[in-house]
């Protein structure tokens, strides 16, 4: 990631030691909505503002797609990544001074490995793609045996849009989270052996 986005976790690792860098991105991933484990945490190029900053880590939680528990039939059905963008109807929090406050440039990637048993069967997440004149989003993903994979790249070139810019800018950010959702995982998977989000 970089830019304005990155910002705020350069700042916080450079307060931080190195020794308790996996603490920091333990905090992270709960504030996030995430109450796994994380591991095997590094962060790079975070005194390099000129250089994309690079997070990557394990993050493990048992169960993680069990089915809930006041309805066995439903069960989590997003992967564990924290979200790119807002939702289309939290619009109204990027509007600032009459226009609404993108942040950009930003360019943020996020990279993911699952891993499942063998009776396992997941559905691959929707893959998106969309481009407008202020920004881009695309996600793909793929399975491999009991391995899947998957990419999400989000990419935002200006700083503002005027409000004149809002159907369009709803619907770009509607399109991002029409991917968000994991296929058939709430109903396939009980059980998740290993999840693993490496960056």
């Amino acid at each position: 990631m970089d830019g304005d986005q990155a910002l705020p976790l350069r700042i916080a690792a450079r307060q931080t030691s190195q020794a308790d860098w996996k603490e920091l991105v333990q905090r992270i991933s709960y504030f996030a909505g995430f109450a796994g484990d994380v591991s095997n945490v590094k962060l790079e190029n975070v005194e390099l503002p000129d250089s994309p900053l690079k997070l990557s880590y394990h993050y493990s939680r048992k169960g993680y797609f069990s089915a809930d528990e006041r309805d066995r039939t439903v069960g989590r059905n997003t992967l564990p990544l924290p979200h790119v963008a807002l939702d289309s109807d939290e619009i109204k929090q990027l509007k600032k001074n009459n226009r609404f406050k993108m942040g950009g440039p930003v360019n943020l990637v996020q990279k993911i490995t699952l891993h499942f048993t063998k009776d396992q069967r997941p559905t691959l997440p929707l893959a998106v793609s969309v481009n407008r004149d202020y920004g881009t989003y695309a996600s793909k993903y793929e399975m491999k045996g009991t391995e899947m994979s998957g990419e999400r790249a989000y990419n935002i070139t200006v700083g503002s849009l005027p409000l004149s810019r809002e159907h369009d800018l709803k619907a770009f950010l509607t399109a991002i989270k029409s991917g968000y959702n994991a296929g058939a995982f709430g109903k396939a998977l009980s059980r998740c052996r290993e999840c693993q989000y490496p960056r």
